[in-house]
């Protein structure tokens, strides 16, 4: 069973992943016909998180959570191809969503969202992990 903080982590991004889109999409003045494609996409999204999130646990003996991070670097699974897999498993889970419900005004918001996490990235969570892992250096320098 999950922990009251380790729920919290989930239900808060599922806000901005699922209800904000949406909502965002029901309220689009210019929506058009979803496209069923946008399906696909959401489970290939949905896949990738779940993923991400077992090899936090089972790799990296913890959580996404800021409150229970991994206790080593995670350079297995689907992190051997990509740093940042769970925020593009997100993103595909959004462009489902956008796809599907034909909306405009959440493609927007998924610009948006992109250009937010790759800030978050850079400026807050690669400088952490750098002082946290003494392989972080090499990592970076050998996965995209």
């Amino acid at each position: 069973m999950l922990s009251k903080a380790n729920s919290a982590f989930y239900i808060i991004p599922g806000i901005f992943v699922l209800v904000l889109p949406v909502l965002l999409a029901f309220f689009d003045p210019w929506r058009i016909e979803g496209f069923k494609i946008g399906l696909i996409i959401f489970g290939l999204g949905l896949i990738v998180v779940l993923l991400c999130i077992r090899d936090f646990s089972f790799f990296g003996k913890g959580t996404p959570a800021p409150w229970d991070p991994p206790k080593t670097l995670v350079r297995k699974g689907l992190y051997r191809y990509t740093r940042n897999p769970m925020y593009l498993g997100v993103l595909l889970i959004v462009i489902g969503i956008c796809a599907l419900l034909g909306s405009g005004l959440l493609l927007g918001y998924t610009i948006l969202l992109t250009v937010g996490f790759h800030l978050q990235v850079i400026a807050l969570e690669e400088p952490t992990l750098k002082k946290r892992f003494p392989d972080w250096t090499s990592y970076k320098e050998n996965v995209p």
